[in-house]
């Protein structure tokens, strides 16, 4: 159940480290993560993403992440 249940949270300095874990984590594994919102509207699936180390977050995205 974990694994469904999401909470939206926004990418800030002082949260980005932990936020970058959970999305290499990607959505399979708990805590992890399932979207990025970018601030410019596109939304990225990490089911579908690859190199999940590679993605670069900065301030303002917005993860959606395990609850």
């Amino acid at each position: 159940m974990a694994l469904n249940l999401t909470i939206p949270e926004t990418v800030s300095s002082l949260n980005m480290e932990r936020l970058k874990e959970l999305v290499v984590n990607g959505p399979s594994q708990w805590p992890g993560a399932k979207t990025i919102k970018r601030t410019d509207g596109k939304v990225f699936d990490l089911r579908f993403t690859k190199n999940r180390e590679e993605i670069q977050l900065n301030p303002g995205y917005i993860i959606e992440r395990h609850l």
